[in-house]
């Protein structure tokens, strides 16, 4: 799928900023970029569908596109140099709920399960499910606390809330949102032929995490309704 060359495009293409160079290159883009991802889309579909039937695979909805939003853009450039596929389910309808992940960037990659643009509703509820010892919680922290892949992230709040909880749910309670990411040793592991196995073997380890955090949303739907 992925070559250094498929980096070394989204570099380049970045340094030019120029609609003229990019329409020269698109076919470049098309096969070093653009078509690696939705090669990885696809493997990676049937276990996040398997995971969750709701979320959403198809390239159109899943994939970034290479050209920045102009309205939001800060440094007037024409093209990013992060691109992604995010698994998720209709924004329409569940606009702020968790999903699985890849993003590659000139130099770095990494995937996981994120509740980045959590509500505080739902991380409230998600509190109350740790302090309650939720099951669903229990099988996220064991599933959690039984590898080594793949860290907790998300901001933390600067002072803890929880002081009165041992520093092993402190860890959870003090996110103001949450996620789990898989981070490589290098970058060679984005050009290893067994990437999306790979991926595929850790979004089914995050199984249990991304239930816990559905759960939380919902529960927090339910207090808000």
């Amino acid at each position: 799928m992925f070559t250094p060359d498929s980096l070394a495009f989204i570099k380049k293409n970045r340094f030019m900023n120029s609609k003229d160079w990019f329409t020269e290159h698109k076919e470049e883009y098309c096969t070093l970029v653009l078509e690696p991802l939705c090669q990885l889309c696809d493997l990676l579909a049937p276990t996040v569908t398997n995971i969750d039937p709701q979320l959403i695979t198809d390239h159109r909805s899943t994939i970034s596109r290479i050209y920045c939003d102009m309205r939001f853009s800060r440094d007037n450039m024409l093209y990013r140099d992060m691109l992604w596929i995010s698994f998720h389910r209709d924004r329409k309808s569940f606009p702020a709920w968790p999903e699985f992940y890849f993003v590659m960037t000139t130099g770095d990659f990494f995937y996981g399960c994120g509740y980045y643009c959590a509500r505080g509703e739902a991380m409230e509820a998600l509190r109350k499910m740790i302090k309650r010892g939720d099951e669903a919680f229990l099988k996220a922290k064991d599933a959690y606390e039984s590898q080594y892949d793949y860290i907790m992230d998300g901001p933390c709040f600067k002072r803890s809330r929880h002081s009165e909880y041992p520093a092993e749910l402190r860890d959870w309670l003090d996110r103001k949102s949450i996620g789990f990411t898989y981070k490589p040793k290098t970058i060679n592991e984005l050009f290893a032929p067994d990437l999306a196995e790979r991926m595929n073997t850790t979004f089914m380890k995050m199984k249990p995490l991304y239930e816990l955090l559905i759960k939380a949303e919902i529960e927090a739907a339910d207090i808000l309704n």
